[in-house]
């Protein structure tokens, strides 16, 4: 799994346990943006003509990337459920429908 790490944006800092105490809700829409924007990326690259479908060169890259995403929503969502206030549950409900339109995809 890729290790991108990114002190201005604690919910993509994946180098250990989620930050939740340095993670605000202005974080929220910049992360989960930049993960999808790089998942549907690879996605693109993945599915072209010159990716052989194996496990090391198609499954892999496709499992860490989904895993970060989990990791910075699991983060966002875990916030959303402890620490419900009008800034988090607003970050939160403006990028629920972009996540759940990434799975649906």
């Amino acid at each position: 799994m890729q290790n991108m790490q990114a002190p201005d944006n604690p919910l993509l800092d994946f180098s250990g346990l989620p930050r939740y105490k340095s993670a605000k809700p202005e974080h929220v829409a910049p992360a989960i943006d930049r993960l999808l924007a790089e998942n549907r990326d690879l996605i693109a690259r993945l599915t072209g003509n010159a990716v052989t479908a194996t496990w090391r060169d198609f499954v892999e890259p496709l499992e860490d990337a989904s895993e970060l995403l989990s990791r910075a929503w699991g983060a966002v969502a875990h916030l959303h459920a402890v620490d419900d206030n009008a800034a988090i549950r607003d970050a939160y409900n403006a990028s629920l429908p972009k996540v759940t339109q990434y799975r649906t995809e």
